[in-house]
């Protein structure tokens, strides 16, 4: 059965923020980050900027002990620049193909305030 994750990040709503990175943490340690992000979407939202959907690169994804870690894709997959800004991030997270024993048990977001 599909499955559709949504979450909004919104520390310091005061401040406007560069979003870096996200960090997906399971349970499980025999995680393959080879596979785990096949047949998943995720979708990128900020106040300021329009709506960015994106298939996860497999050359950008890192996996310690089950915890799968990759960069929040840039606006116009530029190589420097064009990162995610604004007061808050909404990410939806889906998933049409689950594995069985493959859960989320957090997820971080690591972000840095704009000063320009």
């Amino acid at each position: 059965m599909p499955i559709k994750i949504s979450f909004i990040v919104n520390k310091l709503p005061q401040y406007v923020k560069v979003f870096d990175n996200q960090k997906i943490i399971t349970a499980n340690t025999d995680v393959d980050a080879d596979t785990y992000m096949d047949n998943k979407k995720f979708y990128f939202e900020t106040d300021y900027m329009n709506s960015s959907t994106e298939m996860i690169d497999d050359n950008i994804i890192t996996d310690r002990e089950g915890n799968i870690q990759f960069a929040i894709p840039r606006m116009n997959n530029s190589e420097y620049g064009d990162r995610m800004r604004g007061k808050w991030l909404r990410v939806t997270y889906e998933d049409n193909h689950p594995e069985s024993g493959c859960n989320i048990s957090n997820v971080i977001t690591t972000f840095r305030i704009s000063y320009s």
